[in-house]
């Protein structure tokens, strides 16, 4: 819980950086504690408006801490999709570099349309849809969810 208080005070751009905080909170940790602790609190780093990266939560489908679920992942999208180029059932997303992956999850979180899977690199995702309509649909819900 600290971890979570921690990333919520200050952006912590480095594990080292989360390190020596949580030495200064009194706590304990090793690096291979803190990665764990990254991947089990669904930690991600992203790109902030000051263009430099920093740990934020994903949060689950069912987590009830904190925003809503469905809310945090509106945060990220909004802070890290660039555009869209949709090509049949598939849709390519631009995003900040670094970005794609939280992006890619929050997407996945989500679980709008019809999507069947995505695919997540540096700062493009591809998502896959089970029709063109569907890639239509998907779009118009992320004009009114994220204004792109």
């Amino acid at each position: 819980m600290k971890i979570i208080e921690l990333i919520n005070e200050c952006p912590i751009r480095t594990q080292e950086h989360l390190i020596s905080l949580l030495k200064s909170a009194g706590v304990k940790a090793t690096q291979a504690t803190v990665s764990r602790d990254i991947k089990d609190l669904l930690l991600a780093k992203v790109m902030g408006p000051d263009g430099k990266f920093k740990y934020v939560r994903l949060l689950s489908e069912n987590s009830s801490e904190g925003l809503l679920a469905d809310e945090k992942q509106i945060k990220i999208l909004k802070e890290t999709v660039l555009n869209f180029c949709p090509v049949d059932n598939l849709l390519v997303v631009k995003c900040t570099v670094g970005g794609a992956s939280a992006a890619c999850r929050a997407f996945d979180c989500l679980k709008e349309g019809n999507m069947l899977g995505s695919i997540a690199g540096d700062d493009t995702i591809l998502l896959i849809f089970n029709s063109n309509s569907e890639v239509c649909k998907f779009l118009v819900l992320m004009q009114e969810l994220i204004g792109i």
